[in-house]
């Protein structure tokens, strides 16, 4: 059973995504990540999970220490990417359904509950670089930005 319905027009974006829209050394995912963050929250149809947040935030630090990423705050550019987007709550159900993923579609189960969670508040596309790009898991519309077919 799904929860609320959030919006048939929404897309949900994966924290890979994030990331790609702020490394220096992937100028051309760069340049594709930023377009899709940047069209999508201008059209008020980015949706992200807590999660997702999280796993950017995680990401960021990793690059930093490495010395893979330059910037001035990990708070600041999570704050902007929260500012830019309608931040959705992980609840039981959301929970379930992604073990069904796992289960059923052998996803990851970090993978699965970003999954679930677009499944579960009706939210039609999820763009992201760790799927199949082209999958549709029930009713999901599973899109790589960086695919030939991409955005």
């Amino acid at each position: 059973m799904r929860s609320e319905s959030v919006d048939s027009y929404l897309a949900m974006v994966d924290s890979n995504i994030f990331v790609y829209a702020h490394d220096l050394q992937a100028s051309e995912k760069r340049e594709i990540a930023k377009r899709l963050i940047r069209t999508l929250s201008d059209e008020g149809r980015l949706v992200i999970t807590v999660q997702i947040v999280h796993e950017f935030c995680a990401v960021m630090m990793r690059k930093q220490r490495q010395g893979l990423a330059q910037f001035d705050s990990i708070r600041e550019l999570a704050e902007e990417m929260m500012a830019t987007a309608q931040v959705l709550p992980l609840t039981p159900a959301i929970t379930r359904r992604a073990l069904h993923g796992v289960e059923r579609y052998q996803l990851a189960f970090w993978d699965a509950l970003i999954w679930a969670a677009a499944r579960e508040y009706g939210i039609p596309t999820l763009y992201s670089e760790d799927f199949h790009a082209g999958a549709t898991l029930e009713g999901v519309d599973i899109v790589n930005p960086f695919a030939p077919s991409g955005v």
